[in-house]
């Protein structure tokens, strides 16, 4: 009967699902764009969506746009699409509803996007959003107000206005803590920041969603079961409070979500019948699914759902056990050691960190965030009604953050404190589940709680076996990681090599954006080898936060030793984490398992006082069925020398992105490529791709493969043929036709 109502369930989805993706993925908008040049400009009318929020002292905002009006030149086109908004220097808050105006050229990444890995951009356009655009000071025009009468325009008035009150009482730095916490304004917290969270194992409390809403529901129930003896009473009032919490948090979809969560679980009480947490959860998911299926690939609904159905299914058990704690302080305990139970898995998928310290940074942190939620509650009411007030209770809440701060500072400074480790396969996570079946066995069992105890603990081992597939296909790819250049190997034999890692500035690191992620979502725990080609910061900028979270054997230089900064660094980097370093030129041969990577240039004789691009150290890579020519930024005078020695390769890594130095006649004719891809993207607003450059390889009889285009690109040998696979044609998206 069970089996039966799973699979009608199962099927009913499946039809849904079918129904809501059986079109080619992208709007008429974005279809429509993807066949002009990139430079023409749109002007788009249309309303918005989800806006964020905007204070006075804030620079920058991003919303969605509904476009419903589109002029190109001097005429009106009759598409309509989702467009995301990117404004720098924005002259006023926007609500969700008003009507705006805005113009310039459309972008159809969104964000960047490689194989096996989530991106942003999968976010928006499960949303309806396929293009983006990007703006500067007065290029929004507010045409209308949104309507009165609507809800969601309300909600975001009330959720900027109150970030302004709460800028005006809260201390200044308190505050991107509390309008992370309390708004989920999370923007505001700068990267090193969450980065300690994370190595902490309390990240989770920075993202509104079903912890912060648990936490209020086991405080407000814990708090009137001594005062309301009527369990009727309790269920209305608890109720109200924890829709109030979530509307006053600035109803974000992840805090109302976990309140509706928990008013289904609290539903019994009205019928008089014992909470049961399972059937309270499949009728949420139900619901929830039903009005947003695609809502189940978001990372934040699976870990808002997950917190939320831990501390409901397991704070009872958990609490049961704990009778040695005062009573006071044992539901807040046990919320802390629940909290994670399920969502773990999830978690390492989408940030890739095992906290060891987890459970205690949690005993201390759940507690102090309780008590700094109910004094936001408090701050966010005063601000309205009683200013001097919410001063008050604001500067309250100054030394509870500190702590927070200040703790999982500390326990992320400790060594053994975390793990960063690759994404678990799909087996690995069913024995997750398992385990959490058989952990529950194991807390409620009155009896044979040896054999749930020997179930969890064979599922526990089952999921550190899985964890890792047993094999993987060979594979170079070419990153996605815009203007610069990353390419992993992985050879036949299963040795890892990474070509340079992408760049690094003040406002983005790519090694730690894209890189690592991207090797941690394909299993690579470990780099056998990393070899730079040169140190311009679009090529060795990256290779910072990868020596910092990946062992690596060896790193590999070019001959010529550089006063570059960014190279400086490495070295002393490679020195303290005692990584060796050595030093290739033309004729050296690194031999790997299943594939050999030749050194083609430079010599070691090569004039040092050249343009460093010109001592690009070059490698042809070989195996059964490949070749790949590999050039850094190498331009005419290396392309000069290259050309004169055996360079033939069936693949070649465009040099120099594609400008206009490099990619001379005699070098193409010489490598005489099958396919040539181009690492490329936007250097500010404009690309150093050049349209001469790209038809060069064509009139050769390459193949020209893009990442600005087509995402990261991926090649892989199979009986001898290369099979190409490029990210956004795996996933459908609408790429660009025309320059």
């Amino acid at each position: 009967m069970a089996l039966g109502v799973i699979l009608t369930f199962f099927a009913g989805g499946a039809l849904l699902w079918e129904a809501r993706h059986s079109g080619p993925i992208g709007d008429s908008l974005a279809n429509h764009a993807a066949n002009q040049p990139a430079t023409d400009s749109y002007t788009l009318e249309g309303m918005v969506e989800r806006p964020d929020i905007l204070t006075p002292a804030d620079d920058y905002m991003q919303f969605v746009m509904r476009v419903d009006s589109v002029v190109r030149g001097a005429h009106a086109l009759p598409i309509q699409g989702g467009v995301l908004v990117r404004w720098s220097d924005p002259r006023f808050p926007l609500y969700s509803g008003d009507r705006v105006r805005v113009a310039g050229p459309l972008e159809l990444d969104i964000a960047r996007i490689n194989p096996g890995t989530g991106s942003p951009e999968d976010y928006y356009r499960r949303r309806d959003v396929h293009s983006a655009i990007r703006l500067y000071g007065d290029a929004v025009e507010r045409l209308e107000n949104g309507s009165a009468l609507s809800p969601a325009h309300w909600m975001s008035r009330m959720r900027t206005d109150l970030a302004t009150r709460l800028t005006r009482v809260v201390p200044e730095t308190s505050r991107p803590f509390m309008l992370t916490v309390w708004l989920g304004d999370r923007h505001r917290i700068t990267d090193e920041t969450y980065t300690t969270f994370l190595e902490s194992g309390t990240a989770h409390i920075l993202a509104v969603s079903g912890v912060h809403v648990g936490i209020i529901f086991v405080t407000v129930s814990s708090m009137l079961r001594l005062v309301v003896p009527s369990r009727r009473v309790r269920m209305w009032i608890i109720m109200a409070v924890v829709l109030l919490f979530a509307l006053m948090a600035g109803a974000r979809v992840s805090s109302m979500r976990a309140a509706i969560m928990i008013v289904l679980y609290l539903l019994s009480d009205f019928f008089d019948r014992e909470r049961d947490a399972p059937t309270a959860l499949s009728l949420a998911a139900i619901l929830f699914t039903l009005h947003d299926p695609d809502s189940v690939l978001d990372i934040g609904y699976q870990l808002s759902f997950l917190s939320i159905s831990s501390i409901l299914i397991f704070r009872d058990p958990i609490g049961a056990h704990l009778t040695w704690i005062p009573a006071r302080i044992r539901g807040g305990t046990a919320v802390a050691l629940s909290v994670q139970l399920l969502s773990l898995p999830i978690a390492i998928l989408q940030f890739h960190v095992i906290a060891t310290a987890a459970v205690l940074a949690n005993l201390v942190v759940i507690p102090l965030l309780t008590v700094v939620l109910w004094l936001c509650f408090l701050t966010s009411i005063a601000a309205y009604v009683l200013p001097p007030a919410a001063m008050l209770f604001a500067n309250a809440m100054h030394p509870f953050i500190t702590l927070i701060h200040g703790i999982s500072s500390s326990i992320a400074s400790a060594d053994s404190a975390y793990r960063y480790v690759s994404a678990p396969t799909l087996p690995a996570i069913v024995a997750y589940a398992t385990a959490t079946i058989f952990l529950y066995g194991v807390l409620t069992a009155e009896a044979h709680r040896a054999r749930w105890a020997a179930g969890l603990a064979t599922a526990l081992i089952m999921t550190v076996a899985l964890w890792r597939p047993i094999a993987q296909d060979a594979e170079v790819t070419f990153l996605d990681v815009g203007h610069g250049d990353a390419t992993f190997i992985r050879t036949p034999g299963g040795d890892t090599l990474l070509i340079d890692a992408g760049d690094r500035s003040g406002f983005n690191d790519l090694g730690k954006r894209v890189v690592g992620p991207y090797l941690w979502a394909n299993h690579v725990s470990a780099i056998d080898a990393l070899l730079i080609s040169h140190p311009d910061r679009d090529h060795i900028g990256g290779a910072t936060y990868l020596l910092d979270h990946f062992p690596v054997g060896v790193v590999y230089l070019g001959p010529l030793e550089s006063d570059a900064p960014e190279e400086v660094a490495l070295l002393d980097q490679c020195a303290r984490l005692d990584i060796p370093v050595k030093r290739l030129a033309r004729g050296d041969a690194i031999h790997l398992r299943g594939a050999e990577l030749e050194v083609l240039h430079p010599p070691r004789d090569w004039p040092s006082s050249l343009d460093r691009n010109e001592a690009s150290l070059t490698t042809r890579l070989s195996w059964p069925g490949m070749s790949v020519l590999l050039p850094g930024d190498a331009e005419a005078r290396a392309e000069s020398e290259l050309a004169q020695r055996d360079m033939q390769s069936s693949i070649v890594k465009v040099p120099h992105h594609g400008s206009a130095t490099s990619s001379s006649a005699p070098f193409i004719q010489a490598a005489d490529p099958d396919l040539a891809v181009i690492s490329v993207g936007r250097r500010g607003r404009r690309s150093v791709l050049r349209p001469e450059v790209v038809q060069r390889y064509l009139d050769a009889g390459a193949i020209v493969l893009r990442t600005d285009r087509l995402g990261g690109i991926r090649l892989e040998t199979n009986n001898g043929r290369v099979t190409v696979r490029s990210a956004r044609e795996e996933r459908g998206y609408p790429i660009r036709a025309v320059e």
